[in-house]
């Protein structure tokens, strides 16, 4: 039997979550839930779901198997304790949490439960990211890794902001650039380079007046092995572009820009990758919320751990809040 799903939150990014799983033969959607009665009455009848106006009695329905949480962040770590306590598995959309003491609550959860928990960091199984770890693994030639740059220029303006009164907001979203736009640069830094320590800056250039959290950040990461990295993000450009990453080692550079992946060994450098895949909502989110979930319901029916697990991303989380906490505190923080 194909596992049945309900998809909490009846915003932006749930259209791409509903979309990958109605693609599954493994899954099945059951329904939508939502507080705002005409967000989920629309979702309810565009995609044939049974609307659920309160969470509690989501995960009440025995007739549900599996929900996706796509919330404001600050109900995220919440909602994913309460779920899997229920009995339900979860699929959580970035971020984990917003403060540290929110991991531990998740932890705590899956120790008492046999379900399974996944989390949203769909850049990590994008073509050119999965061939760079593919080159790391294989090629010994490309030397030890030296360091890292993670570069982010995207656009949010007020209207923005204003959309949805939860953005901007330290108590509901819990940051601003860094833990909803470059969460995904700083999970992939850490993917590759393994962060001990991140000693970070933020601030709000253009939208000051607009939020109370930053526009702008910038960081000098520690990584594993003695290599180093640097990151910057913005919500200041005008325009959203794809991210860029490159992976500086020994002999070899690897570097991610355009959605492509470029190999540069000394004068020679060419493109030994792309991206590929149909894109479900903005295009440079990038493909892979499709394959996240196809790998997570599969993982299900074959009972398998290959899909991004909280365990795999675990680490990630405790980077993103030590981020925050360094520039709010002005220094290093280690990450343990």
């Amino acid at each position: 039997m194909p596992t049945s799903v309900c998809v909490i939150g009846c915003g932006t990014v749930a259209p791409v979550h509903i979309k990958a799983i109605k693609a599954l033969d493994s899954a099945v959607l059951y329904g939508v839930c939502d507080i705002k009665e005409e967000r989920v009455a629309d979702f309810g009848k565009r995609y044939d779901a049974k609307e659920y106006r309160s969470f509690e009695n989501v995960i009440a329905d025995k007739n549900i198997d599996s929900v996706h949480i796509c919330t404001p962040h600050y109900l995220h770590a919440s909602m994913a304790a309460e779920a899997l306590e229920a009995g339900k598995h979860v699929v959580l959309e970035k971020p984990v949490c917003i403060k540290k003491e929110e991991i531990d609550i998740i932890e705590k959860a899956l120790d008492n439960t046999d379900k399974k928990l996944c989390i949203m960091f769909q850049n990590r199984t994008n073509n050119s990211i999965v061939q760079m770890k593919n080159i790391i693994k294989t090629d010994s030639g490309i030397g030890k890794l030296i360091g890292i740059s993670g570069i982010m220029n995207w656009h949010r303006d007020e209207k923005y902001y204003k959309s949805e009164p939860w953005r901007g907001r330290w108590e509901t979203e819990g940051g601003g650039t860094v833990i909803n736009q470059a969460v995904h640069l700083l999970d992939l830094i850490d993917y590759f380079g393994n962060v001990k320590a991140v000693r970070s800056t933020i601030s709000s250039k253009v939208l000051k007046d607009i939020i109370e959290t930053e526009d702008t950040a910038d960081a000098y990461l520690t990584l594993s092995k003695g290599a180093t990295a640097t990151f910057y993000a913005t919500n200041t450009f005008p325009q959203n572009r794809p991210i860029q990453l490159e992976l500086c080692f020994e002999n070899t550079v690897l570097r991610y820009a355009d959605n492509m992946l470029w190999r540069i060994d000394g004068d020679s450098a060419k493109i030994i990758a792309k991206d590929s895949g149909e894109i479900t909502g903005k295009d440079y989110w990038g493909s892979g919320h499709a394959r996240v979930i196809r790998s997570f319901y599969d993982s299900i029916k074959n009972n398998t751990d290959d899909y991004i697990s909280f365990e795999k991303a675990k680490h990630s989380a405790r980077l993103l809040c030590a981020f925050y906490e360094s520039a709010k505190m002005h220094k290093e923080i280690v990450i343990l």
